[in-house]
């Protein structure tokens, strides 16, 4: 994690949380599984410190598209990857040596949110529904199926968190934990579909 950009504090962090832990003086255990849920505030950062690790260890300097000298074989933004290539043949190798360095460190591709985009010389797929940044783009500009998905994702963020809230009795750490889990999850959440 360190050669990666996440700061030597979030590394003892993270690794001191694959234990149960309690909550101040009361008995609730929660239970730490491997990986993070969608909408902790570190698996961005532990999402991108991978990503950057399994790229870093893919040999791509001839893949992509050429700009002046230089060829681009992917864009980041925070969670999300473009991938850049000048064939199908091409994008097919790229997407499928990704999928097997992120496997070797626990990444799974999700094929259903993987989508093609093509310029006018490639066969275009027509994509009717995809989500995009956190929100579901439509071509018919329908906001309805959004809101019904933020609202799942805010409800499952909810559940996850009822056990420890109908424990806890004082109020403002009630508070503190619904507001840590449920509004991210309704505002930024990527899973839930």
């Amino acid at each position: 994690m360190l050669p990666y950009g996440t700061g030597g504090g979030l590394y003892r962090v993270s690794s001191g949380l694959h234990k149960n832990r309690n909550l101040s003086d009361r008995k609730v255990k929660i239970p730490i599984e491997r990986g993070v849920r969608q909408g902790d505030t570190i698996s961005p950062r532990l999402f991108t410190a991978a990503l950057r690790y399994a790229i870093s260890e893919l040999d791509w300097e001839g893949k992509g598209y050429s700009i002046d000298t230089k060829k681009i074989s992917n864009l980041r933004f925070v969670d999300d990857i473009a991938l850049i290539a000048n064939s199908t043949a091409e994008m097919e190798t790229t997407v499928n040596e990704l999928n097997v360095v992120g496997l070797k460190i626990g990444l799974e591709m999700n094929m259903s949110k993987t989508q093609p985009m093509v310029n006018q010389w490639c066969d275009a797929v027509e994509v009717n529904l995809a989500v995009y940044l956190g929100r579901e783009l439509n071509m018919r500009n329908n906001i309805a199926p959004e809101i019904t998905r933020r609202r799942r994702a805010a409800w499952a963020a909810f559940g996850s968190i009822r056990e420890v809230s109908d424990k806890v009795k004082e109020p403002a750490l009630r508070a503190y934990v619904f507001n840590a889990t449920v509004p991210p999850a309704m505002l930024r959440d990527r899973n839930v579909v």
